[in-house]
């Protein structure tokens, strides 16, 4: 199977013959894509802070993987990257899981 990239159509490689950062940039670019436009329909919809926050995050994953596409970026640089955006991803969806929850479910007696 081959894969042409689109920020390089130029270059194509054999997808188990890519680099490791290219072929990860294949199987999370399609991902973190659906993520994105799941986020920005929920933030244009309703109004919590984290779904921007959420949506800025995943915004900056794209980016990270667009320039792994790029021939010379090193795998500990992506790598790292990919770390920082996916702790902050984290933290926004725990943060609006546990500040939005109904006030009859925080509450509740038993």
């Amino acid at each position: 199977m081959r894969v042409v990239f689109l920020l390089y159509p130029v270059q194509s490689c054999d997808i188990y013959a890519c680099s490791e950062t290219r072929a990860l940039v294949l199987m999370t670019l399609p991902l973190f894509l659906a993520q994105l436009a799941i986020i920005i329909g929920l933030a244009l919809r309703y109004d919590r802070y984290w779904l921007i926050w959420a949506s800025s995050f995943l915004l900056l994953h794209v980016v990270t993987d667009l320039v792994g596409l790029r021939p010379g970026t090193s795998w500990w640089a992506f790598a790292s990257a990919h770390v920082i955006w996916s702790y902050c991803t984290s933290a926004v969806f725990l943060w609006g899981v546990w500040s939005y929850a109904p006030a009859r479910g925080r509450h509740a007696r038993v």
